[in-house]
């Protein structure tokens, strides 16, 4: 999905997302799997959360740059209650 995504920006281009929206994930999900070839082993659990390490990993794989920013308004901060993550096409 991501390379997809990076595939369809232009330089300069950007995805976001939120910290929350890369750490969740398939912990614990040992219920039956609807994409071909999925596992459901609660041993792999850990590998199916991407994480902000995770996603700079994919960024730099893909020409993308991961940075974070502040929410300057402090009504949507208090909404959001998590770091906003921006991917930038190289």
């Amino acid at each position: 999905m991501m390379q997809f995504f990076a595939g369809k920006l232009r330089s300069g281009g950007t995805l976001i997302t939120t910290e929350k929206g890369v750490m969740c994930g398939w912990r614990g999900n040992t219920q039956r799997a609807y994409t071909p070839g999925a596992q459901t082993d609660p041993a792999i659990a850990p590998h199916r959360i991407l994480g902000h390490e995770g996603l700079e990993r994919l960024g730099q794989r893909l020409g993308l740059t991961v940075s974070s920013v502040e929410v300057p308004d402090p009504w949507v901060a208090s909404k959001v209650k998590d770091r906003i993550l921006v991917l930038t096409k190289q």
